[in-house]
């Protein structure tokens, strides 16, 4: 980074002693797979919301770090947990329709949601209030 960057936090410096380590990642990280909410997860490990914020912010300013190490550990978390859950809507689903309903109303509510045809009404009306906004505005003159 240039001379104005902001000191990496990993790198020790003046800076507080912090309390990321590789073991408290990779917890974080197995309680997310489990499906536990971010929040969750990091206070169940002492990480407050706030530090657990302030962990993510910095390791998006410092991949390379531990605090990278750390964000990359909770998108990656995310994206399993979320992998397994579908996966199991769509096991249960062979066996009961309902389950692939759901998923259908939420994955395309578009074309599958309870409210289909008042969300396409909405579309429709904001599109009509857009044009007419349009018509109304003042031209600009050079």
């Amino acid at each position: 980074m240039g001379a104005n960057a902001p000191p990496n936090p990993d790198d020790g410096g003046n800076m507080r002693r912090t309390k990321i380590s590789d073991q408290k990642i990779a917890a974080v990280a197995a309680l997310i797979v489990q499906g536990n909410f971010r929040y969750v997860a990091g206070k169940a490990v002492g990480v407050p919301p706030r530090t657990f914020r302030d962990w993510m912010k910095r390791g998006k300013e410092y991949p390379d770090g531990l605090y990278g190490q750390f964000r990359i550990a909770v998108i990656a978390a995310e994206a399993e947990a979320e992998r397994k859950a579908v996966a199991a809507v769509i096991a249960a689903g062979q066996d009961d329709a309902k389950h692939l309903e759901w998923w259908l109303e939420r994955k395309f509510p578009e074309r599958w949601g309870k409210f289909r045809g008042e969300l396409n009404d909405l579309k429709r009306e904001i599109a009509e209030l857009k044009r007419q906004i349009g018509e109304t505005q003042p031209s600009e003159t050079p």
